[in-house]
């Protein structure tokens, strides 16, 4: 009987090093994916420079403020184009001109 115990535990304790090597693999494989995103996201910034090191806050710090400068930049030629468009539209229209 006591033998059948040792078993178990030792069967036990086997899968419950399998499980944390299947973790540990994982965990790895998570990490690697998230730094992979973090150093992609980095090149897509202005004034990237390979040669340095950027801690991952300051890389979403620049690509939020990437983003909201692309947006407002976005949304000007918008306003240009829609203005361009009103003008092209009346050019010939004595209403515009009056």
């Amino acid at each position: 009987m006591k033998s059948d115990l040792t078993e178990a535990a030792v069967k036990k304790r086997k899968s419950k090093k399998k499980d944390n090597v299947k973790n540990r693999e994982w965990e790895r494989r998570r990490r690697d994916k998230l730094n992979d995103a973090f150093n992609y996201l980095a090149e897509l910034l202005p004034n990237y420079d390979p040669t340095r090191t950027i801690a991952k806050i300051d890389i979403l710090e620049k690509s939020t403020e990437f983003v909201k400068e692309l947006r407002l930049s976005n949304s000007r030629l918008l306003n240009q184009q829609s203005d361009s468009d009103e003008k092209s539209k009346h050019g010939d229209c004595l209403c515009c001109h009056l």
